[in-house]
C-alpha cells in the first residue's frame, strides 16, 4: 500500500458511520495489519510493503512475509542485502514485538500458522537463470524460530484443520504429512501440480487450483 491509499482509507473510515461492533472489529484488525506491514526487518532497513499475511487462529500472532532477491549463486541463498533478500517474520499483536525473523529468497505465495499454533509455514517459488527450478515449501516452530522441515520443489501448502497434518503439492503429487514426525500419510494424485489447495472446515475435503492445457481449473475430491 503506497502512503496515498492509506491517507485516502483514513479518510474514507473517518467520514464512515460504522454501526455494527463485528465490522469495526474488522476495521480496527486491518489498520493493525496496515501498521505492521511497514515495520522494518532493522533500522538501516528500508520499509517495504507485505506480499502475504496470516494470522494465528487465537489472533495473538501474525506473520508476514515478503519476497525477494536470491545471492545469484548455486546453491542459491538469501541476498546479502536486508533490503533486497525475502523475508518472513512473525510478531505478538498485542505488543507490536517481532518474534521471529528468517530470510530467504524467490516470490512468497503464502504464508500460514497451523491449526495450534506451533508451526508457521511459507511457500516460493524460483527458478534459476538456466531454468530449474526451486519452489519449496518450509516450516519453522513458532517457539524457536528453527526450521522443521522443509519440502523441496514444493510449491503450495495447506494445514488439515482437524489432523496434526500438513498437505504439499509438488508438480508429480500431493501428499500429506504428519506434522509431529513428518510421517508420510496419503498421496492425491489428483492434485497434482496444484498452484494452490485447500482443506474443507472438517478436514474431509480437498480443493486445489490446477491447469490443464493452459486453462485453470479447482479440482475438489
Amino acid at each position: 500500500m503506497t502512503c496515498r491509499g492509506d491517507k485516502y482509507r483514513a479518510r474514507h473510515l473517518r467520514r464512515s458511520r460504522v454501526s455494527h461492533p463485528g465490522v469495526l472489529a474488522s476495521l480496527v484488525g486491518f489498520l493493525c495489519l496496515q501498521m505492521l506491514s511497514h515495520v522494518s526487518a532493522a533500522p538501516f532497513v528500508l520499509k517495504r510493503d507485505a506480499h502475504c499475511v496470516a494470522f494465528s487462529r487465537d489472533g495473538k500472532l501474525v506473520a508476514i512475509a515478503f519476497s525477494g532477491q536470491s545471492n545469484q549463486q548455486f546453491p542459491p541463498g538469501a541476498h546479502p542485502n536486508p533490503r533486497k533478500c525475502g523475508v518472513v517474520q512473525w510478531f505478538d499483536v498485542a505488543s507490536k514485538r517481532r518474534l521471529q525473523r528468517k530470510e530467504t529468497f524467490g516470490d512468497i505465495t503464502r504464508v500460514a500458522f497451523s491449526p495450534d499454533g506451533r508451526f508457521v509455514a511459507a511457500s516460493r517459488l524460483y527458478t534459476t537463470l538456466d531454468g530449474i527450478g526451486l519452489n519449496e515449501v518450509h516450516v519453522w516452530q513458532v517457539a524457536t524460530g528453527k526450521t522443521e522441515y522443509i519440502f523441496d520443489r514444493c510449491q503450495a501448502f495447506t494445514f488439515s484443520p482437524s489432523r496434526d497434518e500438513i498437505l504439499v503439492t509438488s508438480r508429480r503429487r500431493c501428499v500429506a504429512y504428519q506434522l509431529s514426525d513428518g510421517t508420510k500419510i496419503e498421496t492425491f494424485a489428483s492434485l497434482a501440480g496444484a498452484l494452490s489447495i485447500s482443506c474443507s472446515p472438517n478436514g474431509q475435503r480437498l480443493a486445489g487450483v490446477v491447469t490443464t492445457k493452459n486453462e485453470y481449473w479447482v479440482r475438489v475430491i
